[in-house]
């Protein structure tokens, strides 16, 4: 059965962009995330427990030959395969790529991996969403190269990318005093303990009413839920910190009575967040992960 798989980069630098013909011209790259595997229903679906397991992807592009390659590695044996691996897989020089390939003859590994998508983006933080002293700086993996991929194994198990440190952005509707606010300059950066099932949520650029300054407030200890398919973080009663003198200091004028952020869609770089602050602010959030290089395809 042919299975498509789907690449997508911001910069045309870092994809197979046109080159010259003669010699060699090969680049190899490795990203590391976290995998995040389900079962998979009869019906497709993800479901059962959710194990968040360290991956490593390798990618291999030839320019004069317009192909990629891929390797996955450090994959649970529980999934029936420590590791596989694609062989060179035709590619047009397209920023945007669409390439069918035929499963069992792509993959050299004894067990069937299907449905594969995949997307790789270059990603450099947005100056707007700056360092915060007293919060560690965003990690970025090694090149600044980002993988999203999704595919199933053997039939039976669903292994999506995740990351440890994500930011979302998109659309912010705020209400307060009976006025309500649109905001797409916020950004929510979401740091996982996958160990521990916590989170730091970092909101930039804060401003949930007209006359209040925008601030870049820091909520700790915030729960994960790690459910098939969604990432749910919650927290109740959360006072939030913002910096001063280097170091992170309680603002008790914006204690969050309640928030939702959810992650979710096919590849869990979908998001909303829903919030209550100080008893009179209001704010629901919809977006995504700033890597999503392609609206509308992760729904």
């Amino acid at each position: 059965m042919k299975k498509q798989i789907l690449f997508a980069a911001a910069s045309a630098a870092l994809l197979l962009a046109s080159c010259d013909k003669e010699g060699t011209n090969t680049q190899t790259f490795t990203t590391q995330s976290f995998n995040y595997i389900t079962e998979v229903s009869p019906t497709g679906a993800p479901s059962g427990e959710v194990s968040v397991e360290a991956g490593i992807y390798k990618f291999g592009l030839d320019y004069n030959n317009s192909t990629v390659s891929m390797s996955a590695e450090n994959l649970p044996s529980k999934v029936g395969v420590t590791s596989f691996s694609t062989q060179a897989l035709a590619a047009s020089q397209n920023s945007l790529m669409n390439i069918t390939v035929d499963t069992k003859s792509t993959l050299m590994s004894d067990i069937s991996v299907d449905n594969l998508t995949m997307a790789y983006s270059a990603y450099q933080v947005p100056q707007e969403y700056s360092d915060i002293p007293g919060i560690a700086n965003q990690t970025i993996p090694y090149g600044g190269l980002y993988v999203v991929t999704r595919y199933t194994i053997g039939g039976n198990y669903l292994v999506r990318t995740i990351w440890s440190d994500m930011l979302f952005s998109g659309t912010t509707h705020t209400s307060f005093n009976d006025s309500g606010e649109e905001n797409k300059g916020i950004g929510y950066r979401v740091i996982l303990n996958s160990k521990d099932k916590k989170a730091t949520m970092v909101i930039y650029d804060a401003q949930f009413a007209a006359q209040m300054p925008k601030l870049n407030l820091v909520l700790e200890n915030l729960s994960v839920d790690f459910q098939p398919h969604a990432i749910v973080i919650r927290g109740n009663n959360v006072v939030a910190k913002y910096s001063e003198g280097g170091q992170l200091q309680e603002n008790p004028n914006f204690p969050f009575d309640n928030i939702e952020f959810i992650i979710q869609g096919q590849n869990l770089t979908q998001a909303t967040c829903n919030f209550s602050v100080a008893g009179k602010y209001n704010g629901a959030f919809d977006g995504s992960y700033i890597l999503l290089t392609v609206p509308g395809t992760d729904k």
